[in-house]
């Protein structure tokens, strides 16, 4: 039902598909449904969600202040109002905002793409290509956009729920044919993705991340596969058959099956046919169609990335030269190997690299690409999966020629020890330790000579820092053009006469 225009809703139908007990009336018109106290407004329901710092049920009194018509609980509350019990108030949620918003999966051509790595750079890909054919959108990392306007921020990889599922009712109101969404395997697990069926499903790749959350491979493996059961009976399954957790997905998932691989026979390869400093000559062969493209790309796990892209959009039946043009005209994905240019006579990357895998196919990817030295600023997240801290370690000194160690985002974590974490993973003190991320990224630049390449790991797009909980304005791109401009002041300063 497209021309959605936040209608008025009966409560009753909000619930369909959910279980739950009342107190009080629910035969009463909702206008609104939210789960942040702030924005309640007259005739709102209000979803109580338990958080890891807060909990709604403790702002249920300020909702019903605000006009709160209902409440959703996961235990009732003393107040004269009505109240629907649930047993998880975050995946009723999940519900409610799907019949809220009418359904939009239905008008939506949807992708989702999950995995550890790759899923931002495939969802920029895939919508490069599919705009190609009609409006196309993504939501993800970065943020989401459509068409050609600007990236605005979302808090989330995978928006809560409520968010996402309003996010793709405007999209399909403002007649966008194609939308690809990252789906985090938290987003997964947490019901933020559930009820939204999807016409094509892709899995990149599974590598240690999240253990923290996760507690072991086989729980992580679980959440991503809740993707590949809402996949819509026509839609397909796209799977990384080079990767051993690939062809365990491709054994659970629901339907139309396109393999891709870069190693083994599959519904769809790629071959590298050669390697230029920006790009990358690829064949492409989709099922019998094939072509050829120099994709603006470096690197092999990239072509993962773009072969993953043009398998789902073959299996949605574009034609090939859409396929090849959206390949052909790829723009650069803000903080994943974003080169920075200031005039210097060495190479500058930020590239958001923040798991050991994506850190070690960076930096081996780097060291083939250098005539000089490697410098490696990197570090870790804080209150987050701590066991990768020292692997991480390993490969930026079995890599980097000049390793600095540095904060990255520390949220409610002492930076000294996430780095304390981080440094028990060398196996030399040939590392340099610098708490303050721009004084990090300023030291690899001074250190920096002709032919070198400085690589700024793990921070990405990103344009605030969270120390203790506050938000910071920083970002690694205006770090290193504070460190050229402070330079062109000192050598402007050195030629002064009096």
């Amino acid at each position: 039902m497209k021309g959605f225009k936040n209608q008025l809703k009966k409560l009753t139908s909000l619930l369909e598909g959910i279980a739950y007990t009342t107190i009080g009336a629910t035969d009463i018109i909702i206008s609104n449904v939210c789960y942040d106290s702030r924005k309640v407004t007259p005739g709102s329901l209000f979803v109580c969600l338990p958080g890891s710092f807060y909990d709604g049920h403790d702002f249920a009194a300020d909702a019903i202040k605000l006009g709160a018509s209902a409440l959703m609980v996961e235990r009732y509350l003393d107040f004269p109002c009505p109240q629907i019990l649930v047993e998880d108030s975050r995946k009723s949620l999940a519900q409610v905002a799907v019949n809220f918003y009418d359904h939009p999966y239905k008008d939506l051509a949807v992708v989702g793409v999950t995995g550890t790595n790759g899923k931002t750079t495939i969802v920029h890909m895939l919508k490069s290509i599919m705009g190609q054919a009609a409006l196309a959108s993504m939501i993800g990392t970065i943020g989401v956009k459509i068409g050609d306007g600007d990236y605005f921020a979302t808090g989330n990889t995978t928006p809560e729920s409520l968010e996402l599922q309003s996010q793709l009712r405007k999209m399909a109101d403002q007649d966008v044919a194609y939308v690809a969404i990252e789906a985090s395997s938290q987003g997964l697990a947490k019901f933020r993705f559930d009820h939204t069926q999807v016409d094509a499903a892709v899995f990149s790749n599974l590598s240690w991340d999240h253990m923290d959350y996760h507690k072991d491979m086989d729980h992580y493996f679980s959440c991503k596969a809740k993707l590949f059961q809402q996949i819509k009976p026509t839609g397909l399954a796209v799977i990384n058959i080079d990767d051993p957790y690939g062809v365990k997905m491709a054994s659970l998932a629901k339907g139309r099956l396109v393999t891709y691989s870069l190693e083994k026979n599959a519904a769809c390869t790629a071959k590298i046919l050669q390697r230029y400093p920006s790009g990358t000559k690829i064949k492409f062969c989709l099922g019998d169609d094939s072509f050829e493209v120099v994709a603006p790309i470096i690197f092999d796990y990239n072509v993962y990335n773009a072969l993953a892209a043009a398998a789902t959009a073959w299996g949605l039946g574009m034609p090939s030269e859409v396929i090849r043009q959206g390949l052909a005209h790829l723009h650069q994905v803000p903080g994943r190997m974003e080169k920075v240019d200031f005039g210097q006579n060495y190479e500058i990357f930020i590239d958001f690299a923040h798991t050991p895998a994506a850190l070690d196919n960076l930096l081996r990817g780097l060291k083939d690409l250098g005539r000089g030295r490697l410098i490696v600023v990197f570090g870790s997240v804080g209150n987050g999966d701590k066991g990768k801290r020292p692997q991480m370690a390993a490969i930026a000194q079995n890599h980097g020629d000049v390793v600095i160690v540095t904060s990255t985002q520390p949220k409610y974590e002492d930076p000294d020890a996430i780095i304390d974490g981080i440094v028990q993973g060398f196996t030399s003190k040939k590392y340099i330790r610098i708490v303050q991320r721009e004084q990090a990224v300023e030291k690899a630049l001074s250190l920096a000579r002709a032919g070198d390449i400085v690589v700024l790991a793990g921070f990405g797009h990103q344009r605030y820092k969270l120390l203790k909980g506050e938000a910071i304005p920083y970002s690694d791109y205006q770090a290193v053009a504070n460190y050229f401009m402070k330079v062109a002041q000192e050598e402007t300063a050195g030629t002064k006469t009096i």
